[in-house]
């Protein structure tokens, strides 16, 4: 009985503690190149809940692709020829564990010559918080500071790399 009790006071207090997943493993982001024309890529971009809570963020009805960033000058990411006639922010929820799937298409840029090592990686702007402030006869929608940048695998367009 008397070692009982002090080993009921451990076992309580070691299961209290919750462990955190870091942050920036919360969501992870792999892109992977779906299909190749010419200077023009088509890239499939999967964003991934690795947390046991839904995940959500800020992004536009329309012109979604303006979350996404590329580290490379060398190749621009193109917004789709969809026809809008509201861009307002919306809230996308991942489930646990579950994952969101975009295409994005990417173009070289003209003018610009062949370089042996073409990697590159895919940035998501993690938008948490959207507030849209009242100035004078206009409006601002400026994101606050609570959004952090995900980047991807390295994703090369070479064949032989």
């Amino acid at each position: 009985m008397k070692i009982i009790f002090p080993v009921a006071i451990i076992i309580l207090f070691f299961t209290s503690f919750k462990l955190m997943p870091a942050k920036d493993k919360i969501l992870s982001l792999t892109a992977q190149i779906e299909k190749r024309s010419g200077d023009t890529f088509l890239m499939k971009v999967t964003l991934t809940n690795n947390s046991p809570d839904t995940v959500k963020y800020i992004t536009w009805d329309c012109t979604w692709e303006k979350v996404y960033s590329i580290n490379s000058d060398r190749w621009t990411i193109t917004a789709s020829d969809q026809f809008c006639f509201k861009n307002g922010h919306i809230e996308i929820k991942i489930p646990p564990y579950g994952s969101d799937i975009k295409n994005l298409e990417l173009i070289k840029e003209k003018g610009i010559a062949k370089v042996k090592n073409q990697k590159f990686k895919i940035g998501f702007n993690y938008i948490t918080n959207f507030t849209i402030k009242k100035i004078p006869s206009k409006y601002s929608a400026t994101p606050n500071r609570d959004w952090e940048m995900i980047w991807s695998n390295d994703v090369s367009p070479n064949l032989f790399l």
